[in-house]
Parts: C-alpha cells; sequence; structure tokens
C-alpha cells in the first residue's frame, strides 16, 4: 500500500505565510505587494477580501450601482481599490465630498 507522508519542510515562502494569520490566499498576495513595492495596495485588497463587497446594490438599483462600479474599473478589486483611494483623497480635504461621493456611487 502506498501510504501519503507530509512533507516536514516548508519552502521559504510557506514558512513566512505560516507565520501570517490570513488565508494563504492573502498572505502570498500581501508578501508579493511587498517585493514589488506595491504592499499598500495589496493590503487595501487583501481588506477587502475579507469583507463583504463596498458596492451597495439594491435590487431596485443594482444596475446603477453596477455602472458605477465599472467607472472606477472593470476587475472588482482593482474597482474597490481605486474607490478606496479616491474617497481617502476626498476625506482628507472635504467630509462633505467624501460622503456624497459614496452616496453617488453606492459605496457603503
Amino acid at each position: 500500500t502506498s501510504e501519503f507522508v507530509a512533507p516536514t519542510s516548508l519552502t521559504a515562502l510557506g514558512y513566512h505565510l505560516a507565520a501570517l494569520p490570513v488565508h494563504a490566499r492573502v498572505g502570498k498576495m500581501m508578501i508579493y505587494g511587498s517585493l514589488f513595492g506595491v504592499f499598500d495596495s495589496c493590503l487595501t485588497i487583501a481588506a477587502a477580501m475579507t469583507c463583504r463587497n463596498p458596492f451597495i446594490s439594491s435590487f431596485d438599483n443594482r444596475d446603477a450601482a453596477d455602472e458605477a462600479k465599472k467607472t472606477f474599473a472593470a476587475d472588482d478589486h482593482l474597482a474597490i481599490l481605486l474607490a478606496f483611494h479616491q474617497w481617502s483623497q476626498l476625506k482628507r480635504t472635504d467630509g462633505r465630498k467624501s460622503r456624497a461621493f459614496l452616496r453617488e456611487n453606492y459605496l457603503s
């Protein structure tokens, strides 16, 4: 009979992933983001992956919410990242405009 024998050593990437208290997919993105110099953006996307979608869409306005999301990017993760960057810039300058931005773009 052939029995499965688990490997006793980890790769360098596996060692670092094992030390992170996140899902391996999220950890891998964080590590590679750090290596490629885009850690902040990867961390924002990783945070978004652990929560529900910030684009609000009720049955009545689902099409409008989808269109609002597409104005940022076709990809969901990239749309969330770009929306977050725009919102955070507005929040630093004018709180009222940042709230209006959230409403207009169907963001929670």
